[in-house]
């Protein structure tokens, strides 16, 4: 109610200076108390009681006010200014404080800004955002070196956006001058080349080659020369991207080993490619096809050009991996880097929901239906497309030859789309020698003609010779991966008609254990009975099952799991935990108490399944000083189904039994990721030495 009703209601209250102590010294109510005291009729003499109890409160103040016109607003300036002053301010007691007092500096513009943040002894990203917020430069130069462009950072993307709409020409001409100036820090340099790049503009491109022929050390900030030469390049790529390329191609070739990239290929393979990817250097583009025509670089700037969105370097992407599979053709060898390469584009629209653009996609199209193309660019141009859907994909698909080398290509992205019209021409490819990867994609446009084949498939494999103990074959894989992720087909009547054959799979067991119907356990038992070696039976269970394996459904039933209790025994310890895990994420958790906690080995005896192995982990935690993860640490014990109130009981238990100092801050350090008022009596505690455990405690309740 307070929180409010606060600038109205209690304005009487103010004026008075009769406002209860408690509420005004409550932080959480610093925006309000720093919005009222901003009302007419407040009493100067005030602003000192809220500079004692609440000091964040005025800088909130001040970010409403922003430049002062009254005489309220001179006395809140002159009480930041005393409160910045003294000495206590600047002590650890105060840490969360000047932490959010830096924080609300960071979302105020005001003439008054900067002078108040250059007084604070440390700097965070908050000061940095607050000076360039308020047209210090060297605020936005931090930003940038404490994140750089290819990791993301919406907090950095916003800040640099403000700044650039609200100081536009004057913003590129102090980063000009700067970039000009020859006796730069390497530090400042840097980051001045990143702002170069954000701001991207080609009126800076002449700054950023200044820089360039003047830094006698350009070697070690070749990605800051190539993010800000790619992103300022304008109409003249050549121009100032041809020296930064080369210096790219002098590089090493070699490799130390196997396992890691030569200097030259690593250069741009990560940090740079990342920024690229999020914030495209358009102008840039053309040239970087045009180098990487070239055999120094064409490699690291293919492998560069991956994944960025433009119509150019999709295509000479597709170019290359054409290329590639051209050279290794009829040399019963494979590209692992072509044969991942969609992955990147169907990962984007997965995870990101960001898939190709259309006019990348146009692009690709023309390459792949171009029926006098050359034949690996159509299949790389088709991949490199299909790794995206968008509306309009079927009917493009369906118009697709049968004659075309595409067609069984093409059929496939048909059924991965859920075009039921697929349904027959995907009947015809279950019939050939490749049929497994067929069937396991035949759920999503499963029918009756589809369960007919299922059952004819089946009983060919009665045909076969008869198979030995747990031996299984691809198409075993798959039909059994097939049976137990798609509820629509009914497995337990084709499991039964076939048992007399496929029961000496481990495979079809298991699928009989994971459908659970009484008859089919009760065949799935007498079959593990009668194995020479029942364990074997349960290898791999959980991989089989889809546990922890993306697209499957895995483990949905507490019958499925009901089913395996007669045969833990035969779980080794890798399966037992995914199995434990799985019940933590079904909420399950009795279940998982009272059949898995037990059966836990030391490898995967997580700290959370007792108090005593709970208090053993924060024991670790502080002996390996990584108080910083006692958030991870909460969380996975959340996971368990233990409650808020059982976690922060166990740390007091744990913190009233140790009484040292390390363990007072990793109790705060819990309490500020996830404590609440009442459980701030936990650090309550006799701790060596008393001063510091004291500024602890008073640091921590306000935060």
């Amino acid at each position: 109610r307070d929180l409010h009703s606060f600038p109205t209601r209690r304005s009487s209250d103010l004026k008075g200076e009769d406002i209860d102590g408690g509420l005004l010294a409550d932080p959480y109510f610093a925006q309000v108390i720093g919005a009222a005291i901003i009302q007419d009729g407040i009493a100067v003499s005030f602003v000192d009681r809220v500079r004692v109890l609440n000091p964040l409160a005025l800088f909130h103040a001040l970010r409403f006010f922003r430049e002062p016109t009254t005489q309220i607003h001179q006395a809140i300036l002159t009480s930041i200014d005393e409160w910045l002053a003294d000495p206590e301010t600047h002590t650890s007691k105060h840490s969360h404080l000047r932490w959010a007092v830096l924080a609300a500096l960071s979302e105020t513009e005001s003439s008054k800004v900067v002078q108040f943040v250059k007084k604070f002894n440390t700097y965070a990203w908050t000061a940095w955002q607050a000076l360039f917020r308020n047209g210090d430069l060297i605020g936005g130069i931090n930003l940038c070196l404490d994140v750089e462009p290819g990791v993301g950072a919406p907090w950095r993307d916003r800040q640099i956006e403000h700044a650039k709409n609200k100081f536009g020409a004057n913003l590129r001409a102090a980063v000009d001058r700067l970039l000009r100036q020859t006796n730069n820090e390497p530090a400042v340099r840097v980051g001045a080349l990143r702002l170069a790049g954000y701001l991207a503009d080609p009126q800076l491109a002449e700054a950023v080659e200044v820089s360039w022929n003047t830094d006698s050390a350009k070697g070690d900030h070749l990605e800051a020369y190539l993010w800000a030469a790619a992103q300022c390049c304008g109409n003249n790529p050549e121009r100032f991207l041809g020296p930064v390329c080369d210096a790219w191609a002098a590089l090493s070739d070699q490799r130390s080993d196997d396992s890691h990239p030569s200097p030259r290929e690593d250069f741009a393979a990560n940090r740079v490619r990342w920024a690229f990817h999020k914030d495209v250097p358009v102008s840039a583009i053309p040239y970087f096809v045009k180098r990487g025509q070239s055999e120094d670089l064409r490699w690291p700037i293919m492998h560069m050009l991956h994944g960025i969105d433009h119509p150019d370097a999709v295509e000479f992407v597709a170019l290359e991996l054409a290329s590639i599979e051209r050279r290794i053709e009829g040399q019963n060898r494979f590209s692992p880097y072509t044969n991942m390469a969609p992955d990147e584009w169907r990962r984007r629209q997965e995870e990101m929901g960001r898939p190709m653009s259309q006019v990348s996609r146009g692009r690709l199209l023309a390459l792949w239906q171009n029926q006098n193309g050359e034949k690996h660019l159509r299949k790389q141009a088709f991949r490199l497309w299909a790794a995206s859907e968008l509306d309009g994909d079927i009917e493009i698909l369906r118009a697709v030859d049968p004659s075309d080398l595409l067609a069984e290509k093409a059929l496939w992205e048909r059924v991965a789309r859920a075009d039921r019209t697929a349904v027959p021409s995907l009947l015809v490819q279950l019939q050939g020698n490749w049929s497994a990867p067929w069937w396991r994609l035949s759920g999503l446009v499963w029918s009756t003609p589809l369960s007919l084949a299922l059952d004819q498939e089946l009983e060919r494999r009665r045909a076969l010779p008869a198979a030995k103990w747990s031996q299984s074959s691809d198409l075993d894989y798959a039909l059994a991966e097939l049976i137990t992720d798609h509820p629509e087909i009914e497995g337990e009547p084709l499991l039964v008609k076939h048992w007399d054959h496929v029961q000496f799979s481990l495979l079809f067991v298991q699928a009989a254990l994971f459908l659970a119907t009484p008859r089919l356990l009760a065949m799935a038992k007498a079959a593990i009975e009668a194995a020479p070696e029942p364990r074997k039976m349960f290898e791999h269970i959980t991989m089989h099952y889809g546990i922890n394996v993306k697209g499957r459904p895995g483990i949905t039933r507490r019958s499925q799991l009901d089913a395996l209790i007669p045969y833990l025994d035969y779980l080794d310890e890798m399966r037992i935990h995914d199995l434990w895990r799985l019940c933590n994420k079904r909420g399950w958790f009795d279940f998982r108490r009272q059949h898995f906690d037990s059966r836990l080995g030391d490898r995967f005896k997580r700290a959370h399944t007792d108090e005593a192995r709970s208090m053993e982990s924060l024991d670790q935690l502080t002996a390996n000083n990584n108080i910083h993860w006692i958030d991870r640490w909460i969380e996975d014990y959340l996971e368990t189904g233990a409650t808020l109130d059982q976690i922060m009981g166990l740390i007091g238990k744990w913190l009233a039994t140790r009484k040292t100092i390390n363990a007072m801050r990793l109790a705060a350090a819990a309490l500020v990721h996830s404590g609440r008022r009442s459980d701030i009596d936990l650090l309550d505690v006799d701790v060596e030495p008393k001063d510091v455990a004291a500024v602890l405690r008073a640091d921590t309740e306000f935060a």
